[in-house]
């Protein structure tokens, strides 16, 4: 079931390992971000904290000297400037004033498949470039170039401008200044839909008017993920407690739209073959009633977690978290009874999606409350 639910999304050749994604060490503009650090090299960080004493110089100015390791690996010197930002929780975060390496490059070996050039190319547009340059020695390949023109889609601005035979451009045609929340809602927006088309579908489709709906669905994960690449981009720069909660929403909210696509790709394999369709009865779909009626419930929840994540109540979090909870208790059952008595594949593997989907939810009532 597990192996189902992990989603690998070779159909559009992103691999969502993303908590990889939220572990960078951002050495690149000189701002070095313990939180987001695996938890050995976060030990690391902290063995090595260094304690500067505040100076006070012409009666009102005070001063802290930077260390000198960090000013050589950033190439600054006397009369450089750099930015000082304060985050929520009172912390100081000290950046170059341009970020080194607005521009990358990637460099395309032979022995490199279209699933790895596609991760470089993900992890360049989160890390916040505005150029990225393709580049090989040899003739890069036409199936090679599709398979970059297809991901770059994937990617809200970016764009592929310049074309030579060994050589690609991809630009971000898009603000630095990204509005991480409105992202968020729009996630929210896109995914209550899919879940509300979804649980409808089951409850209420004929086999004539699933098929259309179940691939509408599957697309609009694609949306999704647009948002929330956009949305790590946007928080790349940052580092403060609400951000690291707005990346579990963001997270959350993804995850629980690609087990809407698993459900919808198991309700349409099915479809497929009337001759075993296991999942329809008489032009419906089989799932027992009290299962359906369970997860009916589902889209009214997502509604209130997203109005819930906007004006960060942490009762009506709480609320949710104990509703989630107990609906979790029930679908043990709900599983146990299917293995045992309806062994059907696409009904089991539905219930562990729907399932994630409940644990993702209380997830993001959990970062809520992080952030009241």
């Amino acid at each position: 079931m597990e192996q189902h639910t992990q989603w690998n999304n070779t159909r559009n050749g992103t691999t969502h390992a993303m908590e990889q994604h939220m572990q960078w060490n951002n050495t690149r503009n000189g701002t070095t971000h313990a939180m987001e650090q695996p938890a050995i090299e976060q030990h690391t960080m902290e063995q090595k904290k260094i304690q500067r004493k505040i100076q006070l110089t012409g009666g009102s100015t005070h001063i802290v000297s930077l260390p000198g390791s960090w000013i050589r690996k950033n190439k600054l010197k006397k009369g450089s400037t750099v930015k000082i930002s304060e985050s929520e929780d009172g912390s100081l975060i000290i950046r170059t004033e341009e970020p080194a390496g607005k521009d990358t490059e990637i460099r395309i070996e032979q022995q490199m498949d279209q699933e790895y050039i596609n991760r470089l190319i993900i992890t360049k547009y989160i890390q916040g470039y505005t150029t990225i340059k393709l580049t090989s020695k040899e003739h890069i390949p036409l199936k090679t170039r599709k398979g970059v023109k297809k991901i770059s889609q994937m990617m809200i601005g970016l764009e592929v401008f310049g074309e030579e035979s060994n050589e690609l451009d991809l630009y971000v045609l898009i603000k630095e200044d990204v509005d991480v929340e409105k992202s968020i809602n729009q996630m929210f927006n896109i995914s209550i839909s899919s879940l509300n088309e979804l649980i409808n579908c089951i409850e209420l489709c004929t086999k004539d008017t699933a098929r259309d709906i179940l691939r509408d669905i599957i697309q609009r994960d694609d949306e999704v993920d647009k948002f929330y690449f956009l949305v790590l981009r946007g928080l790349y720069m940052t580092a403060n407690f609400k951000n690291m909660a707005l990346k579990q929403i963001a997270k959350s909210i993804e995850r629980i739209s690609d087990h809407i696509e698993n459900i919808a790709e198991l309700l349409t394999d099915p479809l497929q073959d009337s001759g075993r369709n296991s999942n329809i009865d008489s032009g419906r779909y089989s799932i027992p009633r009290d299962i359906s009626e369970t997860y009916s419930r589902l889209p009214d929840i997502y509604k209130r977690l997203r109005a819930v994540s906007s004006k960060r109540d942490p009762v009506v979090a709480n609320k949710i978290i104990e509703e989630l909870d107990f609906m979790i208790s029930i679908e043990k059952e709900h599983i146990n009874n299917a293995i045992n008595e309806n062994p059907d594949p696409h009904l089991i593997l539905t219930l562990g999606s729907l399932n994630r989907i409940n644990r993702y939810m209380a997830d993001i009532a959990e970062a809520v409350i992080n952030m009241s």
